[in-house]
């Protein structure tokens, strides 16, 4: 009989009549329904999540019949948590009537394992039964972090507010004043209570009904408790959250107008507020205090210390606003204003001269009421003053000298030659070794010496084949466990390491591993790419591609005891000594390199003569040998000639844009032809277009490929570099600070790449730049006027913004290159000033320059600076051309 229950059963399921399966299994036994949970689960036990959705309204039915069935809370909780369910949409109010209607002791205990399975992944699934559960049996309301933002999301979630709106929902709401108090507490509950953008923009609906001012809504309607809520707002502020979050508190506070007595039984919390909180709080809270005092009901100590607070702060507005606020204490308050003196003298070190300017100003009002000690304080802060302030300084406060910052800027002298190369750390030496280097590569972001380490060892370690298979095949399998055609077709680096390593252990995968061998076989034999697939694919990731390629093919049809182009030193190069050496212990062994490795050795080779090592390389007599004899007498290839060329850039559909611009980049012409096809390769680029780089986290590599050869390297990154932000890959610009320490000529297409990224949207690509850019200016290669220039022309094009300059340029400069920083901003300022306009962020450019010429003599006059500086008026645009004027001869 049970099993004819469970397949009357399974034929409602398999019809979706969740309703009818309710009535069928209300009067069930504990045999039928062991028969019916039984045949649920092997109906649809199996489904994965897609499988599921494409059968959701049987499996909806199948969901309550087993509910219905299983006869403990911890097997019932377990089989609604499941995860297969996240695509169903379950019916809630059927699963709690079915489990309500069997009026077990063990319905709440349901409840509390779901609740305490809840996550922010599975959190959209889960809540609405878990409180559909709560509300049923009564049990106490959770608390939990997860339960308090399902809560939210339930209340402000678009639809519902578009129904009822969000005051509505929470008037009526019976967990209100359970979980209010927790919304400040929980860290993204702000983002949650923050409406949408195109919800406000189309619902004809006052804001409170869309967000978190619902909640002051109901504190006038006296359901909530204003004093809760105000209090919330400020423990989240002293908490802190992500700026989408903490939005809302500081519209809910604004909204709640707090009445100045409300301020001063909060004093000290707003206070508390200052250092820690994010510009908008810190704001919010300084506006609140300089209302209590402008009141006269806040101690000066309070503001004395409000200022010690604020003025190391990175918001010039609201330093601005403290100094201002400073400057009216001591006219109030004339006993507190030698006190006041001191914590305005704490700007004197802004890193914005404005501000110190201002600072300064302060000062000089009050310096009255300050006595011999207090005078001898200010001179000592004085030397934080920068430009010409520290003169300013001395005059007014009537010493003869004070140590200012504006004259210590010296910059480094260029060490004499090339800095040391560093050694390449030491080979590996096992094969668990090489598993572990391996999985560091295949995660992407390698460097080129982890990956010449892995090449290598894959070679000298291959005798023992067995051990490399045992070792290595685990961390392919979780590496690259399958195979794509895309793989060839994106040349993604990584992924290609990976297939051949397979092909190392003789470990194919899936039917189309043909097509990888025919590939790695190919590659590691022709001399250029001829296939659409590889042909504009950047010569030196070509390179890598060949060498790896290499490796598979020719480990069993040609072995040898090791690569001979792994590099002696962390930049690329191998010492001319060395690999004479090495092609001699193979001449005596009997073996001849590999055509690609060899090919890489001989572009690594210093670009410096050695006599005693061109010497010896004269005796050998195998083919390499000859050829390594003929390039060490010869010297490295000449330099190709570098041309200005474009990168035609279209923006995506994801973009703000839809325009298609050309980016600059430059080209490489070879002169006369080297014979080799390899090195023709790499000594000429042809312009862009418009491909993809899909090669993208390889370009640190590319250095090491031509480490005497700087500024080739750097005209193949510039296509990459020319887009690479906007396309959101893994930084080209990573490359730069290894350009930077290799040999060579630094011309165009070096600046050009710096450039693009100084003037990068992205802090880390900026930050990279400087790296590079200080690395150039110790060595004295450093090119500031043809950056300058590079930028100049891409602010004309509108590609990237004096702002961000402005900060690359303030780290190189507090890197204590001024000379460097002068330079390059120096050619900006001679194409921006002559603007009918001045770009936003030129003030800051002009005083970043104030700063970088401030006791140097060997600058030249910049003719642009008079016009500007002659205007009538005192914006901040004409003082800091004023100030620069008075610096410059």
């Amino acid at each position: 009989m049970s099993d004819v229950f469970a397949k009357e059963v399974m034929v409602l399921v398999g019809k979706g009549k969740t309703g009818e399966v309710i009535e069928a299994m209300r009067g069930a036994t504990a045999e039928q329904r062991k028969a019916v949970a039984a045949a649920v689960v092997e109906e649809v036990g199996k489904y994965d999540q897609w499988e599921a959705y494409q059968r959701r309204q049987k499996v909806r039915a199948a969901i309550v019949a087993r509910a219905a069935s299983l006869p403990t809370a911890n097997q019932v909780a377990t089989w609604l948590g499941r995860r297969t369910w996240g695509m169903v949409d379950m019916d809630v109010p059927a699963v709690v009537t079915v489990l309500t209607q069997r009026e077990v002791p063990w319905l709440p205990e349901v409840a509390q394992r779901l609740n305490d399975g809840m996550t922010s992944r599975n959190r959209d699934d889960r809540w609405p039964l878990i409180a559909a559960l709560v509300r049923a049996t009564g049990v106490p309301v959770p608390t939990g972090d997860q339960f308090v933002l399902g809560w939210l999301e339930s209340i402000f979630d678009w639809q519902h507010t578009r129904e009822r709106g969000a005051r509505g929902a929470l008037r009526d709401d019976p967990f209100r004043e359970s979980l209010l108090p927790r919304v400040f507490e929980v860290d993204d509950a702000g983002a949650i209570m923050t409406p949408n953008s195109w919800i406000v923009r189309y619902e004809q609906r006052d804001l409170a009904d869309l967000g978190v001012l619902a909640f002051a809504e109901l504190a006038e309607e006296g359901l909530v408790e204003r004093a809760m809520l105000l209090d919330g707002c400020l423990s989240r502020f002293l908490k802190g959250d992500r700026p989408a979050s903490m939005g809302a508190f500081v519209a809910l506070h604004d909204a709640l107008a707090p009445t100045l007595d409300e301020i001063a039984e909060r004093h000290e919390d707003y206070a508390r507020v200052l250092p820690v909180a994010s510009g908008p709080v810190a704001t919010l809270a300084q506006k609140a205090l300089r209302a209590l005092d402008d009141a006269g009901r806040l101690d000066a100590e309070v503001v004395l210390q409000a200022g010690r607070d604020i003025l190391f702060r990175p918001e010039r507005g609201l330093v601005r606003t403290q100094l201002s606020w400073l400057d009216r204490t001591a006219k109030r308050r004339p006993a507190h204003a030698a006190d006041v003196v001191r914590v305005v003298a704490g700007a004197f070190g802004y890193p914005a001269l404005d501000m110190q300017e201002r600072a300064l100003a302060i000062v000089g009002r009050h310096l009255g009421a300050c006595d011999a000690d207090v005078r001898a304080e200010l001179a000592g802060a004085a030397g934080s003053l920068e430009a010409d302030l520290g003169a300013r300084a001395r005059e007014l406060l009537g010493v003869g000298s004070v140590d200012v910052v504006a004259g210590s800027w010296d910059d480094p002298a260029p060490p004499a030659g090339a800095p040391a190369r560093r050694p390449m750390p030491a080979p590996i030496a096992s094969p668990a070794e090489l598993a572990a280097e391996v999985t560091a590569l295949l995660s992407g972001g390698a460097d080129a010496v982890a990956w010449e380490r892995v090449l290598a060892a894959t070679v000298s370690l291959a005798g023992d084949r067995a051990a490399l298979h045992d070792c290595l095949l685990p961390v392919l399998e979780r590496g690259v466990s399958y195979f794509h055609r895309s793989h060839l077709d994106h040349v993604v680096l990584e992924q290609f390491l990976g297939l051949t390593l397979r092909a190392v252990i003789h470990e194919p995968v899936q039917d189309s591993w043909r097509a990888v061998v025919e590939t790695i076989g190919w590659l590691a034999t022709t001399d250029k790419p001829q296939e659409k697939t590889w042909r504009n694919v950047p010569a030196p990731h070509f390179l890598l591609i060949r060498r790896v390629a290499e490796i598979g093919h020719r480990i069993d049809r040609q072995p040898v005891p090791a690569l001979v182009a792994t590099p002696t030193s962390t930049t690329g190069h191998v010492d001319a000594a060395v690999l004479v050496e090495r092609i001699e212990a193979a001449e005596r062994a009997g073996w001849e390199p590999w055509p690609v490795d060899f090919a890489q050795a001989l572009l690594r080779l210093p670009r410096e003569a050695d006599p005693e090592a061109a010497a010896r390389a004269a005796r050998l007599t195998s083919a390499a040998g000859r050829r390594l004899a003929a390039r060490l007498a010869a010297g490295p290839p000449a330099d190709p000639v570098v041309e200005r060329a474009v990168r035609r850039r279209v923006r995506h559909w994801w973009t703000s844009q839809n325009a298609e611009r050309e980016m600059p980049i430059m080209r490489l012409l070879p002169g006369e032809s080297t014979g080799d096809p390899t090195y023709d390769a790499l000594f000429h680029t042809a312009s862009a277009g418009e491909r993809w780089p899909s090669w993208s986290g390889s370009q640190p590599l590319w250095p090491a490929v031509l480490p005497s050869h700087r500024e080739v390297v750097a005209a193949h990154l510039l296509p990459d570099l020319a887009i690479g932000a906007e396309l959101g890959n893994d930084d080209p610009a990573r490359a730069l600070p290894v350009v930077a320490e290799c040999a060579g000529p630094c011309g165009p297409a070096t600046a050009l790449a710096l450039a693009y990224a100084l003037g990068s949207a992205r802090e880390s690509t900026r930050i990279t730049g400087v790296d590079a850019a200080l690395t150039l200016a110790a060595t004295g290669d450093l090119d500031g006027t043809a950056i300058g220039d590079a930028l100049a022309a891409q602010l004309a094009a509108e590609t990237t913004k004096v702002v961000r300059v402005v900060t690359a340029l303030t780290e190189l400069f507090n890197a204590g290159q001024s000379a460097a920083a002068w330079a390059i901003a120096a050619r900006i300022l001679a194409a921006v000033l002559p603007s009918p306009k001045a770009p936003p962020g030129t003030p800051d450019l002009l005083a970043l320059a104030s700063r970088a010429v401030a006791g140097r003599t060997d600058v030249a006059p910049l003719p642009e600076l008079g016009p500007v500086a002659a205007r009538t008026g005192s914006s901040r645009l004409v003082t800091e051309a004023r100030r620069l004027q008075r610096l410059l001869p």
